[in-house]
């Protein structure tokens, strides 16, 4: 049978390590904390080396999970319709300047975004179409689609009259026309 050979280190207590400077390198054993200290030539008392039982456990997400802290509704940071911010973004934002039935949002950036739907008259007929709010500054432009597919031929457009009210156009001379449109601006 091999022998074994014995390592012993240089040992003392927490008090006589907090003197202690030893050198780099060097491996100490404080008997108080029943730790190994490591020293690195110019930090007196060394850096004591943390044992399994220093360490805390890691929880599980079950554990996390089931916390009474983490119970209810959560809730997020949300600024102003309009502001500018790094905070997180929710549709809380939205939902002053949304309000069901009004066909318009504000978005954060201050854009607003305003839609519906006509029935355009037919024969190269115009109909005045005014927006659910007048645009503050400017309308940046206006989309027309048809509505449904009964005048496949038709050819719609827009024109804009100022920031409260609109021109649309229907080209067909088949008759009137349902048609969406959305128009953005700030």
């Amino acid at each position: 049978m091999a022998t074994a050979t014995t390592l012993q280190l240089r040992r003392g207590t927490t008090t006589q390590h907090a003197t202690f400077t030893g050198a780099s390198g060097e491996v100490t054993m404080d008997v108080t904390k029943k730790t190994l200290v490591v020293h690195d030539g110019s930090t007196a008392g060394g850096t004591a080396l943390a044992k399994a039982s220093d360490i805390p456990t890691v929880p599980t997400v079950a554990s996390i999970l089931a916390n009474a802290a983490l119970t209810g509704t959560p809730t997020a940071p949300n600024p102003s319709v309009g502001t500018r911010s790094t905070r997180v973004a929710t549709m809380q934002m939205f939902s002053d300047e949304f309000p069901k039935g009004t066909n318009w949002c504000k978005l954060p950036s201050g854009k607003i975004i305003q839609w519906g739907t006509v029935t355009i008259p037919g024969s190269n007929a115009a109909l005045l179409v005014g927006f659910p709010i007048s645009f503050p500054n400017a309308c940046h432009g206006i989309v027309v689609t048809i509505a449904g597919s009964a005048f496949s031929n038709a050819v719609v457009g827009a024109a804009l009259v100022n920031n409260a009210s609109f021109n649309i156009f229907n080209a067909s001379t088949a008759g009137n026309q349902g048609a969406f449109w959305q128009a953005i601006g700030e």
